[in-house]
């Protein structure tokens, strides 16, 4: 089922993964210059961009130790450090730009407008995606209107959605990762990194994630 999994999903996010490098690279035409934190970013992502785009500087902020690297190319100036979840420990503007790539719908949501102010106040650009709330399809179960229905109604069915299938011997897994999700619409996300630009990334002419960029 795992095997089955990955050749069903995998494709599809490496095609919007390139197409979030492609939008990097158009955005921040200067980026290969830039010293860049990616919060809660992983090597994997950077061994492919690397092939578009080379900041001089990257540093990797996450909860838990990075364990996605690839045998993809060497990626100079990288550095990987943990995160606490609270306090993003570089002084204002330290970074050109701070990458916050599919992260803020696992942070809860009173706990949303602090971590948007820190990275904000480290960053001297930002780009922030998620999933969107408006799009039928849930991308963490794979699952059509899941996260449309009561918490309490998607919470019972989470063990039945293919991500549910993976957990196999474990649903508590389905479970405690359902109540960790909670995707954002657009107003949302605006209001948290106010006077950004808005972009919506698109998927059969519908918005399947949310961005946000300066």
């Amino acid at each position: 089922m795992a095997t089955f999994w990955s050749r069903m999903l995998l494709p599809v996010m490496a095609r919007f993964r390139a197409r979030r490098v492609a939008f990097l690279r158009s955005t921040y035409p200067d980026i290969d210059g830039y010293k860049v934190l990616d919060l809660g970013g992983s090597t994997h992502f950077w061994e492919v961009a690397a092939k578009a785009i080379r900041p001089r500087e990257i540093t990797l902020l996450n909860i838990a130790d990075d364990e996605q690297s690839g045998a993809g190319p060497v990626i100079s100036g990288l550095s990987i450090q943990l995160y606490d979840g609270k306090t993003i420990p570089y002084p204002d503007t330290y970074f050109d730009l701070v990458i916050c790539n599919s992260v803020i719908e696992h942070v809860p949501p009173p706990a949303r407008p602090g971590l948007a102010c820190e990275i904000m106040r480290v960053g001297k650009r930002v780009f922030v995606q998620t999933p969107a709330y408006e799009f039928p399809l849930e991308p963490h179960f794979l699952a059509p209107l899941i996260h449309w229905l009561p918490r309490r109604a998607g919470r019972k069915l989470a063990p039945f959605t293919p991500y549910g299938f993976i957990a196999g011997s474990d649903p508590g897994r389905a479970l405690r990762y359902f109540d960790e999700v909670r995707l954002l619409r657009r107003a949302e996300l605006s209001a948290l990194f106010q006077g950004t630009r808005y972009r919506a990334e698109k998927f059969l002419g519908l918005t399947k994630s949310h961005m946000v960029v300066s």
